[in-house]
């Protein structure tokens, strides 16, 4: 019986490392800037913006380097101008995505007669986080040469205003803070995250949860999704604490979607 017990788990085992293996991988980090003209910025101010003068540069070193730099040229950075009168529907985001925007932030979106999206993606693993960098400060960048109001972090489903956006560079000009990039959410009794893709990996989404276990859950998210961003990968088990507990959260791959969570309380003695 034991014998069995060992046999079936490691079948188990493999059958979850061969999942993770069949799932594509994606690294995707998008950014919506809302403007109020019909244009791109100039190319050179914007490299320059960026590069040589970077407003977040300290003591005179500009935190986008030539590793940063060398993505200037990669196929798999992409920047266009989208225009309001031909493709409406993105210029109300928060219609499709779980993102909720102040009465504020709706009026800049009325206001806005087109986006400029840049967007890095690559189904090719990659070896850091350079990319997201890279296209942090472009939108940044490129918000401060259109004199746009309002920014949207399409991989994580969130509005920032422009002032939010630069305050966080300033805080953090290496721009590669968990809280930056991936945030909580709670929809239909089941936390999940977004933001993890930037760095190619799969959303994290609970079992349905009960109502009364809503702020413990979120709170466990909350560690989760900043062990799982720093670590760049998703364990099988990890075990954190909240509200004096420890819990185990058990992580099962789908080979689409999210890869789901389940929450077990350590019994202590």
């Amino acid at each position: 019986m034991f014998v069995f017990g060992v046999l079936v788990g490691a079948i188990c085992a493999f059958a979850v490392v061969r999942l993770f293996r069949r799932q594509r991988y994606l690294a995707i980090t998008e950014y919506w800037v809302y403007v109020p003209e019909e244009r791109l910025p100039n190319q050179s101010e914007l490299m320059d913006q960026v590069l040589k003068s970077n407003r977040y540069s300290v003591k005179g070193v500009s935190p986008i380097g030539p590793p940063e730099g060398l993505l200037f040229s990669d196929i798999r950075l992409h920047i266009a101008l989208v225009l309001r009168r031909k493709n409406a529907h993105v210029f109300r985001p928060d219609l499709e995505y779980l993102a909720e925007p102040t009465a504020e932030q709706i009026q800049s979106l009325a206001n806005s007669k087109a986006l400029i999206k840049i967007r890095y993606a690559s189904e090719t693993p990659l070896k850091d986080a350079r990319h997201v960098k890279l296209v942090t400060h472009l939108a940044d960048a490129v918000a401060f040469l259109m004199n746009s109001k309002l920014i949207f972090d399409v991989t994580q489903e969130r509005f920032f205003s422009a002032d939010e956006l630069s305050n966080a560079l300033k805080e953090d000009p290496t721009a590669l803070s968990p809280l930056l990039h991936t945030r909580t959410i709670w929809s239909e009794n089941s936390a999940s995250t977004r933001g993890l893709a930037k760095v190619g990996l799969r959303e994290l989404k609970t079992y349905e949860i009960q109502s009364d276990e809503r702020w413990l859950v979120l709170d466990l998210f909350e560690k989760l999704r900043a062990e799982v961003w720093d670590s760049r990968s998703i364990p099988e088990n990890l075990d954190l604490d909240s509200f004096d507990d420890r819990f185990r959260l058990s992580f099962y791959p789908r080979r689409k979607g999210e890869t789901c969570v389940r929450i077990h309380r350590i019994q202590t003695t």
